[in-house]
C-alpha cells in the first residue's frame, strides 16, 4: 500500500475587529478593543492504493482532511495622570484576553472505491469493492491567554528623573481533545506574575542614563538570578535648529 497525493484545496477566511478610546476628562482615558477570525480549509489528502494484481489492478479510495479556527481578541484599559505632592504619576491599567479554538478532521469522501487498471485511463465494469471503513479522526483544541497588569510612571526632579515599575498576571490554558479518546484528553493550566522596573535620569539636556530590569534570558543576564535581566547604559539626543 502506498499514498498517492492528489491536488486541489480551498480556504476561506473572515476577520472582524474594532478599538475604540473614550475620553473621561483630559488627563484620563479608557480604552477597549476587540476581533474575531474565523477560517475554514479542506484539502484532498491523499488517496491509499491497494495493487490487487500484477497487470496493474488497483483500488484506490480518497480522502480528505478539513480544519476549521477560529481566533477571538479583547482588551481594556485605562490610562491617566495625576499628582501627589511634587511627584507627577502616569498610570496604566488593564485586562486582555487572546484565544484560539479549532478542529481538525480527517474523512472519507468519495466512499466505496471501483478497481481500475493503472495502465489505462478506462475503469473496468466491475463490482466495487468496500475498503474496511476507518473512524473519523477528530482533534479539537482550546488555548488561551489572558491576564492583566497594572504600571506606573513616577516623575520626579521636575521629571528630570523617571521611574517606572509594573507587574503582570498572565494564565495560559491549553487542552487538546480526540473524539474517540485516544489518546486521552490533556489539559495545560498555568498562571504566574511577571514584573519589571526602569529608570531615566536626564544628565543634560542631551545625554541620559538608563537602566532596566525585566525578567529575560539567563545567558544575558548580569543580576544574581539567572532567570533576570538587567540592563544599563547611557544614550545621547543630538537636535539640529534651523
Amino acid at each position: 500500500m502506498k499514498n498517492t497525493p492528489i491536488s486541489g484545496a480551498h480556504n476561506q477566511t473572515r476577520r472582524v475587529r474594532g478599538r475604540a478610546d473614550i475620553n473621561l476628562s483630559p488627563s484620563w482615558t479608557v480604552s477597549t478593543g476587540s476581533g474575531f477570525s474565523y477560517s475554514f480549509g479542506g484539502v484532498p489528502a491523499y488517496c491509499p492504493v491497494i495493487l490487487l494484481d500484477y497487470s496493474g489492478t488497483l483500488l484506490c479510495e480518497q480522502y480528505s482532511q478539513v480544519y476549521t479556527q477560529e481566533n477571538y481578541s479583547n482588551d481594556v484599559g485605562v490610562r491617566g495622570k495625576f499628582r501627589t505632592g511634587s511627584l507627577t504619576h502616569s498610570v496604566v491599567a488593564g485586562w486582555n484576553r487572546m484565544q484560539q479554538t479549532g478542529s481538525y478532521q480527517e474523512t472519507n469522501d468519495l466512499g466505496p472505491s471501483q478497481p481500475y487498471n493503472l495502465y489505462t485511463q478506462y475503469r473496468p465494469n466491475a463490482r466495487n469493492i468496500i475498503l474496511p471503513e476507518s473512524p473519523p479522526i477528530v482533534l479539537r483544541d482550546n488555548h488561551s491567554t489572558k491576564g492583566w497588569y497594572l504600571g506606573d510612571t513616577i516623575g520626579m526632579v521636575r521629571d528630570k528623573l523617571l521611574v517606572t515599575g509594573g507587574f503582570r498576571r498572565s494564565t495560559v490554558r491549553l487542552q487538546d481533545n480526540f473524539l474517540d479518546n485516544m489518546p486521552s484528553p490533556s489539559l495545560y493550566l498555568k498562571s504566574a506574575f511577571t514584573h519589571a522596573a526602569a529608570s531615566l535620569f536626564q544628565v543634560t539636556p542631551e545625554y541620559f542614563a538608563l537602566w532596566q530590569f525585566h525578567p529575560g534570558a539567563g545567558a544575558w543576564s548580569r543580576c544574581s538570578s539567572r532567570d533576570k535581566e538587567c540592563r544599563a547604559g547611557i544614550s545621547a539626543s543630538h537636535q539640529q535648529s534651523g
